[in-house]
């Protein structure tokens, strides 16, 4: 199951992260101790299988694509956490994770700066503070005039986009308000499972992007 990336090609994987006891074990034998501590911080059991399954996943499929043990990828990270391959697989692929709920969303690509977003679709009193906060006027009335059944499914069409480009750019969570019109970056609207909304960014043009949804067990089993 080992995956071929080719440089115009964007591929975008998406998987659960309700696993059983055996894969968890599995999944975090795999994570650094950093990763292993993190994991443990968390405030419940069950946010603690989910951050194992969505990073141990991400390991997985970085394994597959470079040929390499899951356990041997060390990762460096900017000032507001982008991670980024190092050492001697260092600036070999590039790839982005997010995570929602009980799914995990990773895009990979070859030579270029890419970012993924995913959330689940839910209805929030806030989004219409929010979007007064961080969107322009023009989405604000864009998102006015719908009937009220489907203003959160837009909003998060709106937000995951945003996020997208900010993750891969390396910049802060809500940091972009508008993403320039001739930005040099090209932009995809994902749905990675029923009840989900999802955005990828990426650096460039003329990108082939393709989805697909993976099992974390056969990830594991690929790799034995």
């Amino acid at each position: 199951m080992l995956m071929q990336l080719a440089r115009n090609e964007v591929h975008c994987s998406s998987f659960g992260l309700e696993i059983t006891p055996q894969t968890c074990t599995a999944l975090s034998a795999i994570l650094s101790r950093d990763e292993q501590v993190r994991s443990a911080r968390l405030r419940s059991p069950q946010l603690q299988r989910r951050f194992i399954a969505a990073h141990g996943g991400l390991r997985q499929l970085l394994g597959l694509y470079l040929r390499a043990d899951p356990s041997e990828f060390s990762f460096v990270h900017n000032e507001f956490g982008k991670p980024a391959l190092c050492g001697a697989f260092a600036g070999r692929i590039q790839f982005n994770l997010s995570h929602a709920a009980d799914l995990a969303l990773i895009g990979v690509a070859v030579g270029a700066e890419i970012g993924v977003d995913v959330e689940q679709i839910r209805e929030e009193p806030e989004f219409s503070e929010i979007a007064q906060s961080f969107f322009t006027a023009t989405r604000v009335e864009e998102l006015n005039r719908l009937p009220s059944a489907l203003r959160a499914q837009k909003f998060l069409s709106f937000w995951t986009r945003n996020e997208a480009y900010a993750k891969a750019r390396g910049e802060g969570i809500g940091t972009t308000t508008q993403i320039p019109q001739s930005s040099g970056w090209s932009f995809y609207p994902l749905q990675p499972a029923p009840g989900y909304v999802g955005a990828l960014a990426v650096e460039g043009s003329g990108w082939r992007v393709t989805h697909r949804s993976v099992s974390l067990d056969a990830l594991l089993s690929a790799l034995l």
